[in-house]
């Protein structure tokens, strides 16, 4: 049968976990004639730095998987990836149609949910002094530590966020500073209070056996009928 489907994005995302960052996208079918220059980047954050281009690329036909790889890190903001209609095909022949999509990088942002919060200082406290993590557990630095250098990063960024393009960006939040957030994450657990016996309550003890006093019946007294009379001896 006649394949007469065009290729397209079945996925991709901005990998993060790793420095500099890599765009991966994965195809819904094998493809040909993909080359590092067809993906392009623009920024779309006003006055951001240039894009750095890529310095890797790599293609596994067996899962469709594209990676670009950055020559350096991405400056704060958001970006958008374009593939040229007609820039690769499938097996067959069938050229891909224009594809966009888009993402953003924000230093500090270890949960990646475009604020610096109370949310990435948790993730950053529950992996301190430890090695072997990832961005999104706190190597905010991708030097392979969670440590004093990238509470720095955190803490410069700590209560702020990246607005989408078109978004005018809030003010600070009205929150709690990052020396107190930072005392309340890493504070000991206080330790629980033994719960108070209930008060006993005093009762009177009743005897086994309760003896009520007897009463005497009193007499009745005597009457009289009328007319009678009384005995003389």
């Amino acid at each position: 049968m006649l394949d007469r489907v065009a290729p397209a994005i079945a996925a991709r995302a901005l990998d993060y976990s790793v420095n500099p960052n890599r765009v991966r996208v994965t195809f819904s079918e094998d493809v040909k004639s993909l080359s590092r220059d067809d993906l392009q980047i623009k920024a779309l954050t006003a006055g951001a730095p240039a894009v750095p281009g890529f310095a890797g690329f790599s293609y596994d036909a067996a899962t469709h998987v594209a990676v670009w790889t950055f020559a350096s890190p991405l400056a704060d903001g958001d970006y958008r990836a374009t593939l040229a209609a007609g820039s690769l095909t499938d097996l067959a022949g069938n050229a891909i149609a224009l594809a966009t999509f888009d993402f953003f990088s924000f230093k500090g942002d270890a949960n990646h949910d475009r604020s610096v919060d109370f949310n990435d200082l948790v993730i950053l406290a529950q992996n301190y002094n430890t090695a072997g993590k990832t961005f999104g557990q706190g190597d905010l630095n991708y030097d392979g530590r969670v440590d004093f250098n990238d509470l720095v990063i955190l803490a410069q960024r700590y209560n702020t966020s990246l607005a989408a393009p078109g978004v005018v960006a809030a003010g600070p939040a009205l929150a709690s500073s990052f020396a107190a957030a930072w005392a309340r994450v890493t504070a000991p657990p206080t330790p629980l209070k033994p719960a108070a016996s209930p008060a006993l309550r005093k009762t009177e003890e009743s005897p086994i056996f309760s003896v009520k006093p007897v009463a005497t019946p009193r007499p009745k007294p005597k009457t009289t009928h009328p007319g009678a009379r009384s005995k003389t001896n």
